[in-house]
């Protein structure tokens, strides 16, 4: 019950998202390709990441990841940023492009979240907020294991 639950709210946040991306498209110049569009949410997630570390997250080499984002950066979604420290490492970061794009998602979370939060007493909003850092401790977790296990593996 609580699995289908879920995967249904995480289905209507990906479908909302793809609706508004696919709407954009004809508006918009230099469009990202579905991989692409993984690519530079990555790259948030990972807050300016390295390309080698970005490479190894995705698990890619290191000139294929360079490929990709040197696409990105041509596109304008990303800037290459020197290491002050070491001048052989170059930081991701993102640009107002990828702003723009990235609110097409966000805007809904947070009138989701604001008319959720509205609906819910104090109480059930602590149970939630509690709820949702114990789901991000398990996929933490389990995100240790996979590694672990491939680890093992290879």
């Amino acid at each position: 019950m609580i699995e289908n639950t879920f995967h249904e709210v995480y289905n209507r946040f990906k479908l909302h998202f793809y609706q508004e991306i696919f709407k954009e498209i004809p508006d918009r110049e230099a469009t990202l390709t579905a991989t692409e569009a993984f690519a530079v949410e990555i790259i948030h997630t990972l807050n300016m990441p390295t390309i080698g570390e970005f490479a190894n997250f995705i698990h890619i080499s290191l000139p294929n990841a360079t490929y990709r984002i040197n696409a990105l950066v041509k596109k304008g979604y990303i800037r290459k940023i020197p290491s002050p420290s070491d001048k052989r490492e170059t930081r991701l970061q993102l640009t107002e492009r990828f702003y723009h794009y990235y609110n097409i998602s966000c805007d809904y979370i947070q009138q989701i979240m604001a008319s959720l939060g509205n609906r819910l007493s104090e109480g059930e909003r602590t149970q939630f907020i509690e709820t949702m850092k114990s789901m991000l401790h398990v996929m933490d977790e389990c995100k240790e294991e996979v590694r672990n296990e491939s680890a093992n593996i290879g």
